[in-house]
């Protein structure tokens, strides 16, 4: 698929820990810790607040914005705070989310706006073949994370909707655009690139082009073009996917096509193969050698 998920839905990092803490010494714990935790979560990660308002904590389906860092000891292995740009994304229920639980989803479980919490996940319980290769088994993850707002699903409950009932329509005009395309009833308004790119332009943009690491937030629905079958879509959970462009996390075709777009164009993007899953494909919805179809809507552009 186009994208990553929040560990379901946003995962940063997986880990494929088991449900158990670990009873081993840990001595690169932040020294504020001082070798103490507030508690035990669901899944069994110790963690500890560094600010608790005492609010209302997200539910299944709100939408929350936070930072993230990721460190072992005194490394970071990832940030959101780089650039400034807040990690959104709805909330899922537990039975869509990988077990064990994701730690930083459980994090925003007791979490409220405002809160600031760390989160603990020991390396001890990853078997060796599947530890990261920038963790050894001695090493605890410790995801740190600010929850700067939450917005529960009954405050968005008519956005979301809006966005949900768009699905059926978007697919439905991909497929169009796909059958047209295949039998060469698009003429002038394909636009060809020397890459094998193609592209027809629905709706101009008129804001900022991206420019190479800036956040970009897209709509999106996709077909396989031979079968017209769908397979991925933003509408179905009603939010847009976000990604630094022009930094390889997506698809070739995609970071190739979002370059030509300003902010508001809505296009249909024509990606051969080659610029998508590769001969291999990605089991189980994209098959061997898929060229691939996609109404994309350059939804923001945020300027560094």
């Amino acid at each position: 698929m186009i994208r990553n998920y929040f560990l379901g839905l946003i995962l940063i990092i997986s880990l494929n820990a088991c449900d158990k803490t670990s009873d081993n010494p840990r001595p690169n714990l932040d020294p504020i810790f001082k070798g103490f935790v507030e508690g035990k979560s669901i899944g069994g990660y110790d963690y500890k607040h560094h600010i608790k308002n005492g609010g209302e904590s997200p539910k299944v389906g709100a939408r929350v914005a936070f930072h993230q860092d990721i460190a072992i000891g005194d490394s970071i292995i990832f940030t959101t705070r780089k650039g400034g740009r807040v990690k959104e994304a709805l909330m899922p229920a537990y039975k869509h989310l990988p077990r064990p639980l994701p730690p930083d989803y459980v994090a925003l479980r007791v979490m409220s706006a405002g809160d600031s919490l760390t989160i603990f996940q020991p390396l001890s319980d990853v078997p060796t073949g599947s530890l990261p290769a920038w963790g050894k088994q001695e090493d605890i993850v410790e995801y740190r994370i600010k929850l700067e707002s939450v917005a529960q699903p009954e405050d968005i409950e008519d956005e979301v909707n809006a966005i949900k009932a768009m699905q059926g329509k978007k697919e439905e005009l991909v497929k169009k655009y796909a059958g047209d395309y295949a039998a060469g009833k698009l003429k002038d308004q394909l636009v060809k690139t020397n890459s094998g790119l193609n592209y027809v332009v629905l709706k101009e943009g008129t804001g900022a082009k991206p420019k190479v690491g800036e956040y970009v937030k897209v709509h999106y629905s996709g077909v396989l073009a031979k079968e017209l079958i769908p397979f991925d879509n933003t509408y179905v959970d009603g939010r847009t996917y976000g990604f630094p462009y022009g930094q390889g996390r997506v698809i070739k075709g995609w970071d190739e096509g979002i370059g030509y777009l300003k902010e508001g164009a809505q296009v249909v993007l024509f990606v051969p193969y080659t610029l998508a899953y590769g001969a291999s494909g990605r089991k189980p919805n994209i098959p061997e050698k898929a060229d691939l179809v996609f109404y994309v809507e350059l939804v923001k552009v945020e300027s560094k």
